[in-house]
């Protein structure tokens, strides 16, 4: 869930115990084009550790959108010249205002019970929610 502080970290328990709804981003930032596709980097496991640990269903949620040739473009330079200071970061409030009169397309998966994820393959379980995010 990338790195927060102790703030946070209270603010994000609490909510665990309550029944607000969660936003978790798990690969923790903007897709990059790798592989010659748009795709996210790896997903971190955290929130499948968390749904279980609060006994919370997970709903996939698939947000289509793309950036800028510029941005893809300034991430491959940087990783190129294995910078690793994030810079195309920078770009991202250009990217939002870009895309005035652009159709973003977000659609909802079935719930996934947390009584059906597996606390021994949290890997496993977390590749398994990507591509079924992915699929939707």
């Amino acid at each position: 869930m990338g790195t927060i502080n102790k703030k946070q970290t209270r603010s994000l328990i609490k909510a665990f115990h309550s029944n607000k709804h969660i936003i978790i981003f798990p690969a923790g930032e903007v897709s990059k084009f790798r592989n010659f596709t748009i795709e996210d980097i790896d997903w971190n496991p955290s929130f499948i550790k968390k749904a279980i640990q609060f006994n919370r269903d997970i709903i996939p949620v698939r947000i289509s959108g793309k950036n800028s040739i510029l941005f893809y473009a300034v991430s491959i330079l940087r990783r190129f010249f294995k910078m690793d200071f994030n810079i195309e970061m920078f770009l991202l409030i250009r990217e939002v205002f870009n895309k005035k009169n652009c159709s973003i397309n977000v659609k909802f998966g079935s719930p996934i019970s947390f009584k059906t994820l597996n606390r021994h393959m949290i890997n496993s379980e977390t590749n398994r929610i990507k591509n079924i995010t992915y699929s939707i």
